[in-house]
């Protein structure tokens, strides 16, 4: 049986499953590749829920929206009103992962639309660290003043289960994990229009029931059947997805070696599996741990949880005293000089062979530019700070 024959009978079996409903635990996808208990997957999975360019609807997103303003008007004891519009899916919206705040400030999930900034920090097993959510808080309102951002209104989550109590402060409002899944829950499935968006959206809330609450789930008896009777096929795919991974990786690889072929320039690469960096030295520049690399963003969405959505390339500057002073200088194109400097970050279209070189050949090109422009400027840098240092 061909690959595209099993896509046509899942599709047709999911469009034509019944309401019949049973009780008891499932397999559900996370539980299949074995994450669970990974948050960052499972924050990837939540982000692509809440992004209507992504999931195909805003409903999602509306619905967390809503049942943050109930909980804030039962919490502050308010008169009830509407407070808010829904989220229209033809507005600009950005979901951000991991979203920089301010100084070792990265919130799990930054929204903006029209209307709202929304942050949400989510701890499945973890603890908050002290002063956390107030200084996300901080942060925010900082975003408020910025000409993008003004005159919206700021929606601060805290996402927990039941089972961990975490106490929110300042501005945020706890809501759990089982609440989502909740109002979740009360949403259209609707299969045959969108098959991967209702099957990621029903599987997150018996993800939540089954993992989290781990209680009863309730679900299509033909669907619970799919994933019980299909664990080797869900395998194979996620195995497929690693070796892919590796063969991108080599690609990369490949690439960077092509950079700057007439000068001597070595590619140095990860070894742990979970890990995907790699980095482009020279010997000049290495006695100063400074180097090109290329790799995923932290905790950045993926594709099957595996191949990564994008890429980015940065100037590395890990040693700290040149760091600093570099920092004094600050004659390079970044507001601040940091460990890891972003120079471009680059999508990867998987839709062929050919779309995929042509996303590496675009972070090469990138690359061969920025380095035309400033590496004679990190030369001189690191020349007058060998005669400072002298």
């Amino acid at each position: 049986m061909n690959e595209k024959t099993n896509f046509e009978m899942l599709e047709l079996k999911l469009t034509h499953m019944p309401d019949t409903k049973v009780e008891g635990k499932i397999d559900t996808v996370a539980r299949v590749f074995g994450i669970e208990h990974r948050e960052n997957y499972i924050s990837n999975w939540l982000a692509f829920l809440l992004d209507p360019a992504r999931f195909g609807s805003s409903d999602p997103l509306n619905a967390l929206i809503e049942l943050y303003f109930s909980k804030k008007i039962r919490s502050e004891n308010i008169e009830e009103g509407k407070e808010w519009s829904k989220v229209e899916s033809e507005e600009v919206i950005e979901v951000t992962r991991e979203d920089m705040l301010g100084k070792s400030q990265r919130i799990d999930l930054f929204i903006s639309t029209d209307e709202f900034v929304i942050g949400i920090e989510s701890k499945i097993y973890a603890g908050l660290h002290p002063n956390q959510l107030r200084k996300y808080e901080v942060g925010i309102h900082r975003r408020l003043k910025s000409s993008e951002h003004k005159d919206k209104k700021a929606v601060y989550i805290l996402l927990t289960p039941e089972s961990n109590f975490q106490h929110d402060e300042g501005e945020f409002i706890r809501i759990t994990f089982e609440e989502v899944a909740e109002v979740f829950s009360k949403l259209h499935y609707n299969y045959q229009q969108n098959l991967r968006s209702a099957f990621l959206l029903e599987d997150f809330v018996n993800y939540v029931n089954e993992y989290l609450r781990g209680g009863k789930t309730y679900m299509n008896e033909e669907w619970a059947n799919f994933i019980s009777s299909n664990n080797h096929l869900l395998s194979n795919i996620y195995e497929e997805g690693s070796k892919n991974l590796e063969a991108l990786k080599r690609e990369v690889d490949e690439y960077l070696k092509s950079a700057f072929t007439e000068e001597e320039w070595e590619v140095y690469s990860n070894k742990k599996p979970e890990e995907f960096w790699r980095q482009l030295k020279n010997e000049e520049w290495d006695k100063y741990n400074i180097h090109y690399e290329v790799g995923t963003l932290k905790r950045e969405p993926t594709y099957g949880f595996i191949l990564p959505e994008r890429l980015k390339l940065t100037l590395d500057i890990e040693n700290n005293k040149v760091r600093k002073y570099f920092q004094t200088k600050n004659k390079l194109p970044f507001e601040k000089i940091e460990e890891h400097n972003e120079i471009t970050i680059e999508g990867i279209d998987y839709k062929n062979g050919e779309t995929i070189s042509q996303s590496l050949d675009k972070i090469i090109r990138e690359l061969r530019k920025w380095d035309s422009e400033f590496r004679a400027e990190i030369n001189d840098l690191l020349r007058s700070y060998e005669a400072n240092m002298n």
